[in-house]
């Protein structure tokens, strides 16, 4: 089955935690396991469609709350970054934010994707708090940080930054690698013939162990249209090796493609890695960080 974070996509939508236990108000309400994952955007992905900001760093967060009425019985649900004070909302709030935003009912979790309008360019690993609220004022809240890249734990890290983050790096880590033409020998062309995209790269981050595509039509607004994801057979059968360039011809077949769209709408794509998942709720993976390449097109 595929891991849920490679299918949370764009704007609003992901690594097991272990949660350093805070206050808890009642025995009723409890937050449970809290997952997080960090995502590094070349510029133009945001910038082809004119979005603003641009931010080149996000993060998802994912938790699973109990209450002994269910999850419909909650009133509010936020994470606090402790540091800069400041609030990211999954429930309620100042936005009266409903549960079908952020609730998964398939896995039993809240969970989007946000990004920091004081910090475009990096986040902080450590002193985050999980606040929920009831429809009967009980509370509970529970302490978390975000794991490094394949699930090891911070020690001394203190922030996680971008390839555009222009400030001090002491005691920062660069997110995972995000590849350009370049840099990195981005090719993207269509062999009708063979009824497949010939697509190459060299990825040079050691971290990054996995890489699906996200394919594009070429339209006033580029929608998001196909994706070939991480386990398809020809992704498998050419894994990468840092340093050397993978080259790959990714059949049709193993592309699904959204809202009616057909082959021939394709003309754009972007290169997701990601780093060693760690096991996830119900046998899932999880990847704890994630990577867009710089957003290339090919003429037909």
């Amino acid at each position: 089955m595929q891991p849920i974070n490679t299918l949370a996509f764009l704007f609003t939508l992901t690594f097991l935690l272990t949660g350093c236990s805070g206050s808890e108000s009642s025995d009723s309400l409890k937050v449970g396991n809290i997952s997080t994952d960090i995502v590094h955007y070349h510029p133009s992905f945001y910038g082809k469609w004119d979005v603003t900001p641009n931010s080149s760093i996000r993060f998802t967060v994912s938790v699973s709350i109990s209450d002994s009425k269910g999850t419909d019985n909650l009133s509010d649900l936020y994470f606090h970054d402790k540091v800069n004070d400041r609030y990211f909302d999954m429930l309620g709030g100042p936005d009266n934010i409903t549960k079908e935003e952020c609730y998964y009912s398939d896995f039993d979790v809240f969970e989007c994707r946000y990004y920091s309008s004081i910090n475009l360019d990096r986040v902080n690993l450590s002193n985050w708090e999980v606040v929920v609220e009831n429809k009967q004022g009980e509370s509970s809240r529970k302490d978390f940080e975000f794991l490094l890249p394949s699930g090891d734990l911070v020690d001394d890290e203190q922030f996680v930054y971008s390839s555009i983050y222009n400030g001090s790096t002491k005691n920062g880590i660069t997110a995972l690698e995000v590849m350009t033409t370049a840099n990195n020998g981005l090719v993207f062309s269509s062999n009708p013939g063979l009824q497949s995209f010939h697509i190459e790269f060299s990825n040079t981050d050691n971290r990054a162990a996995h890489y699906s595509f996200i394919f594009y039509k070429n339209t006033a607004d580029i929608r998001y249209i196909a994706k070939a994801i991480l386990d398809s057979p020809s992704i498998e059968s050419m894994p990468m090796i840092q340093g050397q360039k993978t080259s790959i011809d990714i059949p049709w077949s193993e592309i699904t493609l959204l809202d009616n769209a057909t082959i021939n709408d394709i003309n754009g794509l972007h290169i997701k890695l990601f780093d060693e998942p760690i096991e996830w709720l119900n046998d899932e993976l999880w990847f704890n960080y994630i990577s867009y390449s710089e957003f290339i097109t090919f003429s037909p």
